[in-house]
Protein backbone atom coordinates (compact mmCIF):
# COMPACT_ATOMS: atom_id res chain seq x y z
CA UNK A 1 0.00 0.00 0.00
CA UNK A 2 1.05 3.46 -1.28
CA UNK A 3 1.58 5.94 1.39
CA UNK A 4 1.61 9.69 1.25
CA UNK A 5 4.51 11.23 3.40
CA UNK A 6 3.83 14.05 5.23
CA UNK A 7 7.48 16.31 5.33
CA UNK A 8 6.94 19.59 6.87
CA UNK A 9 10.10 20.56 6.41
CA UNK A 10 13.10 19.78 3.84
CA UNK A 11 16.01 22.38 3.23
CA UNK A 12 20.14 21.69 2.50
CA UNK A 13 21.80 22.32 5.60
CA UNK A 14 23.30 25.51 4.18
CA UNK A 15 19.83 26.73 3.59
CA UNK A 16 19.31 25.74 7.10
CA UNK A 17 21.91 27.70 8.73
CA UNK A 18 21.33 30.83 6.72
CA UNK A 19 17.01 31.15 7.82
CA UNK A 20 16.40 34.58 8.74
CA UNK A 21 12.56 33.67 8.94
CA UNK A 22 10.45 30.70 8.68
CA UNK A 23 6.92 30.76 7.72
CA UNK A 24 4.60 28.64 9.25
CA UNK A 25 1.57 28.22 6.71
CA UNK A 26 -1.66 26.54 8.30
CA UNK A 27 -5.06 25.37 6.31
CA UNK A 28 -8.16 26.10 7.48
CA UNK A 29 -11.42 24.51 6.19
CA UNK A 30 -14.70 25.45 7.72
CA UNK A 31 -18.64 24.03 6.03
CA UNK A 32 -21.55 26.16 7.89
CA UNK A 33 -24.82 26.87 6.75
CA UNK A 34 -23.61 30.76 5.66
CA UNK A 35 -20.51 32.77 4.95
CA UNK A 36 -21.13 35.19 8.06
CA UNK A 37 -20.47 31.44 10.46
CA UNK A 38 -18.09 30.02 8.17
CA UNK A 39 -15.64 33.40 8.14
CA UNK A 40 -16.27 34.07 12.10
CA UNK A 41 -14.85 30.38 12.47
CA UNK A 42 -11.87 31.54 11.03
CA UNK A 43 -11.50 34.75 12.58
CA UNK A 44 -11.46 32.79 15.56
CA UNK A 45 -8.86 30.37 14.78
CA UNK A 46 -6.62 33.01 13.75
CA UNK A 47 -7.01 35.09 16.69
CA UNK A 48 -6.15 31.73 18.80
CA UNK A 49 -3.02 30.76 16.75
CA UNK A 50 -1.92 34.60 17.26
CA UNK A 51 -2.48 33.69 20.93
CA UNK A 52 -0.52 30.43 20.90
CA UNK A 53 2.25 31.34 19.06
CA UNK A 54 2.34 34.58 21.12
CA UNK A 55 2.23 32.61 24.12
CA UNK A 56 5.06 29.45 23.21
CA UNK A 57 8.58 29.48 23.65
CA UNK A 58 10.49 29.11 20.57
CA UNK A 59 14.09 28.57 21.56
CA UNK A 60 15.88 31.30 19.33
CA UNK A 61 13.43 32.89 17.80
CA UNK A 62 10.36 34.91 18.13
CA UNK A 63 6.81 34.98 16.46
CA UNK A 64 5.26 37.33 14.39
CA UNK A 65 1.33 37.30 14.34
CA UNK A 66 -0.15 36.50 11.21
CA UNK A 67 -1.14 39.78 8.81
CA UNK A 68 -3.54 38.47 6.35
CA UNK A 69 -3.21 41.17 3.96
CA UNK A 70 0.29 41.52 3.87
CA UNK A 71 2.56 39.39 1.26
CA UNK A 72 5.51 37.67 2.35
CA UNK A 73 7.43 37.42 -1.09
CA UNK A 74 4.87 35.39 -3.34
CA UNK A 75 3.47 33.81 0.07
CA UNK A 76 0.43 35.74 1.29
CA UNK A 77 -2.94 34.70 2.97
CA UNK A 78 -5.57 32.94 0.19
CA UNK A 79 -9.26 32.81 1.47
CA UNK A 80 -11.50 30.86 -1.16
CA UNK A 81 -15.52 30.47 -0.55
CA UNK A 82 -17.19 28.24 -1.94
CA UNK A 83 -20.97 28.84 -2.20
CA UNK A 84 -23.38 25.19 -2.71
CA UNK A 85 -27.04 25.49 -2.70
CA UNK A 86 -27.56 22.10 -0.95
CA UNK A 87 -24.55 22.05 1.38
CA UNK A 88 -24.07 25.91 2.23
CA UNK A 89 -20.65 27.32 2.22
CA UNK A 90 -17.41 25.84 2.06
CA UNK A 91 -14.26 28.49 3.20
CA UNK A 92 -10.75 27.87 2.89
CA UNK A 93 -8.34 29.89 4.66
CA UNK A 94 -4.15 29.81 4.30
CA UNK A 95 -2.27 31.88 6.20
CA UNK A 96 1.44 32.07 7.50
CA UNK A 97 2.64 32.80 10.86
CA UNK A 98 6.59 34.19 10.79
CA UNK A 99 9.44 32.98 13.12
CA UNK A 100 12.16 35.35 12.93
CA UNK A 101 15.63 33.54 14.50
CA UNK A 102 18.10 34.99 17.05
CA UNK A 103 20.85 36.40 13.90
CA UNK A 104 23.85 34.19 14.82
CA UNK A 105 22.63 31.07 15.53
CA UNK A 106 24.58 27.91 14.13
CA UNK A 107 22.96 25.00 12.22
CA UNK A 108 21.81 23.14 15.40
CA UNK A 109 20.11 26.01 17.01
CA UNK A 110 18.34 26.65 13.41
CA UNK A 111 17.26 23.01 13.03
CA UNK A 112 15.64 23.15 17.29
CA UNK A 113 13.93 26.58 16.45
CA UNK A 114 12.82 24.58 12.64
CA UNK A 115 11.73 21.34 14.91
CA UNK A 116 9.78 23.50 17.79
CA UNK A 117 8.06 25.37 14.99
CA UNK A 118 7.02 22.03 13.32
CA UNK A 119 5.67 20.15 16.55
CA UNK A 120 4.10 23.87 17.40
CA UNK A 121 1.59 23.50 14.30
CA UNK A 122 1.34 19.69 14.75
CA UNK A 123 -0.18 20.40 18.10
CA UNK A 124 -2.28 23.77 16.80
CA UNK A 125 -3.97 21.09 14.04
CA UNK A 126 -4.36 18.85 16.30
CA UNK A 127 -6.22 20.31 18.84
CA UNK A 128 -10.18 19.44 18.99
CA UNK A 129 -12.91 21.19 16.67
CA UNK A 130 -15.83 20.51 15.22
CA UNK A 131 -16.32 18.20 12.75
CA UNK A 132 -17.05 20.66 10.06
CA UNK A 133 -13.83 22.85 10.62
CA UNK A 134 -10.46 21.01 9.46
CA UNK A 135 -7.38 22.68 10.42
CA UNK A 136 -3.73 21.57 8.90
CA UNK A 137 0.39 22.85 9.36
CA UNK A 138 1.62 23.06 5.68
CA UNK A 139 5.45 22.58 4.67
CA UNK A 140 7.06 25.16 6.85
CA UNK A 141 9.16 27.15 4.06
CA UNK A 142 12.80 29.36 5.51
CA UNK A 143 13.52 32.80 4.31
CA UNK A 144 17.33 33.41 3.80
CA UNK A 145 19.59 36.10 4.00
CA UNK A 146 19.44 36.04 0.01
CA UNK A 147 15.74 37.26 0.68
CA UNK A 148 16.78 40.32 1.38
CA UNK A 149 13.40 41.93 2.69
CA UNK A 150 11.48 38.80 1.86
CA UNK A 151 10.32 39.27 -1.53
CA UNK A 152 11.66 35.41 -2.33
CA UNK A 153 11.02 32.72 0.26
CA UNK A 154 13.00 29.82 -0.05
CA UNK A 155 10.74 27.17 -1.76
CA UNK A 156 12.52 23.47 -1.11
CA UNK A 157 11.42 20.62 -3.61
CA UNK A 158 9.48 17.66 -2.05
Amino acid sequence: MLQHRDIRFSATGHETGKAVSILLPLSVRISRPTGQEALLEAKRIVEHFRQAGGETEFSGARMAPPDLAASIGKQAAELTIEQDPKRGVRLRLLFSGVLTLTPGADFWARALTITCATDFLQRFSQLPRDKDTQVSGERVQILTENAGDCDKPTTVPE
